[in-house]
């Protein structure tokens, strides 16, 4: 800091002539820490978390399929490309329903996501799968909260997915 204080110095000094004070060194130690953080050194990216401004508004989950997290994560494996079978890498995105922790949607890419691979899971959570025929009863919608003739009125059929639900409310 030292080096710095006395580079500043030199700075002002030739930029605005010798008349012109600069704060102590004490002063400039606060401020360059303020402004660069406690390793001295200016942050190559800012975080994307810490730019936006949080709102003081809570989100409070009344239903399933009101608030869904979604995640991407490359997985630490490798997976063959089908065809010339080369390892690559594969990224896993994820999207969790907040109220019954179900995993609502699932996509495995080959590649990086994208905002085309995050549009397509969006577009899974929206539509529920149909039903087929040699399925039972156990696999009608039965996410609690919403019911069936309305899901099989917006989708237009039938509509399957039990939802999976790791713990009872």
């Amino acid at each position: 800091m030292k080096t710095k204080e006395r580079m500043i110095h030199q700075y002002v000094a030739e930029k605005f002539g010798a008349e012109v004070r600069v704060p102590h060194y004490t002063t400039l130690t606060k401020i360059w820490k303020e402004w660069f953080g406690p390793e001295g050194s200016r942050q190559r990216y800012l975080r994307s978390a810490a730019a936006v401004e949080t709102g003081k508004a809570k989100v409070v989950i009344t239903r399933p399929g009101h608030v869904v997290a979604l995640d991407t994560t490359p997985l630490p494996v490798k997976i063959l490309d089908f065809v010339f079978g080369n390892p690559m890498t594969a990224h896993l995105t994820l999207a969790l329903d907040a109220s019954s922790h179900s995993l609502v949607a699932f996509r495995l890419t080959p590649v990086s996501e994208s905002s085309v691979e995050v549009a397509m899971l969006l577009r899974d959570v929206l539509r529920p799968l149909p039903m087929r025929p040699d399925w039972g009863e156990e696999m009608a919608w039965t996410c609690p909260g919403v019911p069936a003739a309305l899901v099989a009125e917006f989708a237009g059929r039938p509509v399957a997915g039990l939802p999976f639900s790791p713990r009872k409310r």
